[in-house]
């Protein structure tokens, strides 16, 4: 019995110490079939392959081999995640990254550079100084191209601004300028209302006057119809006075000729018989003086007769004569 139990411990030492035995074997096979595939590109295969050793065992230097296949394939974001202290490939990694970024992030650089000072503390490459170098170089050309590119978007800002001035100052003159206008039409517009109400009202005026001229000439001329007919009644009652008169002189004068001659007759008859009878020339001097007489009766009578048909206190100058 003891035999046996020592027979199985034999066995299972045998067993571990041929697995172990056949580990390395197992490692070389997959690191080795891992480093072909990387040489044909096969990046992910490869991976796979490094990826069961480091199952099997930690190894760094397969995961070296790991970030370096992210490096080649040019997957430079895992490159940057990766635990591998491998300064030189993630600077370089960064730098990739700040280049085909859209912004050219200072951030990328600034990591590259922390990169390349902690790989410089573990290794003598030359490379990894020049890389630092030309890092270092390229952020100050950064600075400057963005400090110029903030002045020169300063002087943009600054001379949009200035336009925009311009702008809302020309706009300001322009609706100054249109104001001005507008008040000009409004005040043109309140002068020719005012001027047509001055003419409207300077019509109507000339119509009234027109009109009043027009009444006083229609009364003017019915006055003056008026007239003619009252000068017209005055002629035909002055003829009639004229006829009258003209009827009153003969009558006057037949009358004075029969009292003349009854004078006559009389002075005869009582005159002495020894007085001269009057000459010729004498008679008709008698008889002229009593006709001048019954005229001057006769123009007297006239004129009164005319006072009681005209109105000679009017201003009328058609009823004055």
């Amino acid at each position: 019995m003891r035999n046996k139990i020592v027979a199985t411990i034999f066995l299972v030492a045998s067993i571990i110490l041929v697995i172990k035995s056949l580990n390395p074997l197992k490692i070389y096979n997959f690191v080795e079939k891992g480093n072909n595939f990387i040489k044909e590109e096969k990046y992910s295969n490869g991976r796979e392959e490094y990826e069961k050793v480091l199952k099997l065992r930690e190894n760094n230097q397969v995961k070296l081999n790991v970030l370096k296949s992210f490096y080649r394939e040019k997957n430079y974001e895992e490159v940057t995640k990766s635990n591998v202290e491998e300064g030189f490939l993630k600077g370089n990694s960064y730098i990739y990254l700040g280049d085909n970024s859209q912004d050219k992030n200072k951030e990328f650089y600034e990591k590259a550079l922390e990169e390349y000072k902690l790989a410089m503390k573990t290794s003598d490459d030359i490379n990894i100084k020049k890389n630092y170098e030309l890092t270092l170089k390229k952020l100050e050309d950064m600075s400057k191209q963005q400090n110029q590119d903030n002045q020169q978007n300063q002087e943009d800002k600054q001379e949009k601004q200035n336009k925009e001035n311009q702008n809302n100052n020309q706009n300001q003159q322009n609706n100054s300028q249109e104001n001005s206008e507008q008040n000009q039409n409004s005040k043109d517009n309140n002068n020719s209302q005012n001027q047509e109400d001055k003419s409207s009202q300077s019509n109507e005026e000339n119509q009234s006057s027109n009109n009043k001229e027009q009444e006083k000439k229609e009364s003017s001329s019915q006055e003056n119809q008026n007239n003619e007919k009252e000068q017209e009644s005055n002629s035909q009652q002055n003829e009639q006075n004229n006829k009258q008169n003209e009827d009153n002189t003969q009558e006057n004068e037949n009358q004075n000729e029969s009292s003349d001659k009854k004078e006559n007759n009389q002075n005869s008859n009582t005159a002495p018989q020894n007085m001269k009878e009057p000459s010729q020339e004498e008679i008709r001097e008698q008889e002229v003086r009593a006709i001048l007489k019954r005229l001057e009766g006769n123009e007297k009578q006239s004129f009164k007769n005319n006072e009681r048909v005209m109105d000679i206190n009017s201003n009328n100058p058609s009823n004055r004569w």
